[in-house]
């Protein structure tokens, strides 16, 4: 159960592997999984009705979680149908104060803010004021942004929701900021479409804001007050709001990072696509909301039901790149959730130190919402929403998920040098630069110092293996339930991730090294750190490998990889989120300046 959480594109470029996403991990993590007991066993059944037996495990779990994933405070909310059956908080929302965590706590909640955006346009749309399918800029008229494409391209609301508008994922010059949202009429204008729209799901932060601002317009008021009027109070959410700058509450949780230490709150300039606050309880109204066909906890409609149908439908269908990740309206659909317990639908968010994770089972009315204060808690938040409509879906219907197959048991086999061959080169993924080679009959891949062996399971086919010390099996779960499959689709070699069940995602593309002018060449170095990444970076270098590659460094570790196109242009290689965007360079008077997402950085004297 893996949603879109925010990040920041640069950051999340720079940094995936640093991620608990399908590949690498570092060697603390490997022997830290030594070191722990491992969670509570799972009852092997759950009685129809034995809703108490399910929240003692999900106590259990939550305990376990927070320990190994030192996190400070957590709620959790569980909803059957018209009612919230259990609401609870563990640890504490500010430790200093011993502040406990409650249902009542309040967390900013990340991208889960995307599913009230997608509301509040769904009823300007009921209104007759958006049409989903028309271009954005009938609505924005002074909207612009590059493009390279031909014909000039243009996105609809429906693809903003979906994540297939083509817009970059971030524009991180001020994103900390609280500028208004009217700031992409002028700003993006120096900027460019990363693809034309549809061309595959590509996560856009930006895309959602820009979705909210055709919302301000057409409501003639500010976006918060209109999100608040129109989508909040109706549900009963009376103590939830959107801001950039969270606000003094006694009940809003304290953040802290991954080691359990205060940090400061951040402050996100994209309230619509980051920028709720709630908590637990309101959140349950929401969900119960969805389960009576858009008819709220006060008596109200937010939605008619065939727009909330429409809502929770995949929308992405026919788009060949996406293979089987499918989307609704703001919701991520999960497939792999057979019938007539699935599908899934939900969405993550996260804003670096709070962490959260809302999904529901439409078809049995169960929901579950997890938020935490910590920044390590984003896995203990998917873990524990997963566990709860697992149980809470047996302790109902009397229906039990298969357990995830461990795809280490698939045995091995021998593949010929020509085929062991074919895996071989340099790709972009969505955990970095990944380097996959051969010696002897043996398959490897290298991303930084960390290098895993890659175990043919099928022509097509290989599972990845790591052992602590060479002896011991070790890695993040998501190896034992995932494999990897290398598929062509035209002249693209292109790499898939397959979950236990079938369901397959594109993760990687295999990438070769193209010319790189003398002006670039001109311009390796190091590099001045715009502002806005100083708290996350130190240093920045523009390199180029022995293979002929141009990439920037950060901190010492390789980053990501450009392809110029031009004297003055290169694109970010790969394809999905923060990939194909443009970075610009120029000299003026003597001095490389580099722009890109809004930001600048100039060449350091050596």
């Amino acid at each position: 159960m893996s949603f879109p959480a925010p990040a920041t594109t640069w950051i999340r470029a720079l940094y995936a592997r640093r991620q608990v996403l399908l590949l690498v991990t570092p060697l603390v993590m490997a022997i830290s999984l030594l070191a722990c007991t491992g969670p509570p066993p799972r009852p092997q059944a759950f009685a129809r009705g034995a809703t108490q037996a399910v929240q003692a495990y999900l106590r259990e779990l939550i305990v376990y979680e927070m320990r190994e994933n030192k996190i400070q405070g957590l709620s959790i909310a569980l909803v059957d149908g018209p009612k919230i059956i259990w609401a609870e908080g563990f640890g504490y929302a500010d430790v200093a104060n011993s502040i406990k965590a409650t249902p009542d706590t309040l967390y900013r909640i990340g991208s889960i803010s995307k599913l009230f955006n997608a509301v509040a346009a769904l009823q300007l749309a009921e209104q007759g004021q958006l049409d989903l399918d028309r271009p954005i800029q009938d609505y924005l008229p002074d909207f612009a942004i590059r493009s390279r494409f031909t014909p000039q391209p243009t996105f609809t609301a429906r693809q903003l929701m979906t994540h297939h508008s083509g817009l970059p994922a971030d524009y991180l010059n001020g994103w900390n900021s609280e500028e208004p949202l009217r700031y992409m009429r002028q700003q993006l204008k120096d900027e460019y479409m990363a693809y034309p729209p549809n061309t595959l799901s590509a996560y856009s932060n930006l895309g959602a804001t820009v979705l909210g601002h055709v919302v301000e317009t057409l409501a003639g008021e500010p976006y918060a007050d209109w999100l608040k009027t129109r989508v909040l109070s109706p549900i009963g959410m009376e103590n939830s709001y959107v801001a950039a700058r969270l606000k003094p509450d006694a009940r809003l949780a304290r953040s802290y990072d991954d080691a359990g230490k205060l940090t400061d709150y951040v402050v996100i300039r994209d309230v619509p696509a980051g920028g709720l606050v709630s908590n637990v309880v309101e959140l349950g109204h929401f969900m119960r909301t969805v389960f009576n066909q858009g008819q709220t906890p006060t008596g109200q409609t937010l939605l008619r039901p065939e727009t909330l149908a429409d809502m929770m439908q995949r929308q992405n269908r026919g788009i060949p790149l996406d293979f089987d990740l499918a989307m609704g309206l703001g919701w991520a659909i999960d497939p792999s959730w057979p019938e007539p317990a699935g599908p899934l639908l939900g969405h993550g968010g996260s804003d670096g130190a709070f962490n959260a994770q809302l999904a529901v089972l439409p078809q049995q009315q169960l929901g579950v919402v997890v938020l935490a204060n910590s920044a390590g808690a984003l896995p203990a938040v998917l873990e524990v929403a997963k566990a709860a409509l697992q149980a809470l879906l047996q302790a109902k219907t009397g229906i039990a998920l298969p357990p995830e197959r461990d795809v280490r048991q698939r045995p091995a086999i021998t593949l010929s040098p020509q085929q062991l061959h074919r895996y071989a080169g340099a790709y972009e993924t969505v955990f970095g630069f990944v380097e996959v080679g051969v010696e002897g009959q043996r398959l490897w891949g290298q991303s930084g110092s960390d290098r895993v062996e890659l175990v043919p399971i099928g022509e097509d086919e290989c599972r990845v293996e790591y052992k602590l010390l060479g002896l011991i099996p070790a890695g993040p779960k998501e190896w034992q339930t995932h494999h990897f499959r290398y598929v062509r689709v035209g002249s693209e070699e292109l790499l898939l991730a397959v979950s236990d069940r079938g369901a397959r995602r594109l993760v990687g593309i295999k990438i070769h090294p193209v010319p790189v002018p003398t002006a670039w060449r001109a311009r390796l170095g190091h590099y001045a750190v715009p502002d806005a990444l100083q708290k996350t970076v130190k240093r920045i270098a523009l390199r180029q490998d022995d293979r002929g590659f141009l990439y920037l460094e950060f901190d010492g570790e390789r980053g990501v990889t450009l392809q110029p196109l031009s004297d003055g242009e290169a694109v970010i290689a790969g394809l999905g989120r923060g990939k194909q965007e443009t970075v610009r360079a120029q000299e003026i008077e003597g001095v490389t300046h580099v722009y890109y997402s809004g930001l600048v950085s100039t060449k350091l004297k050596d």
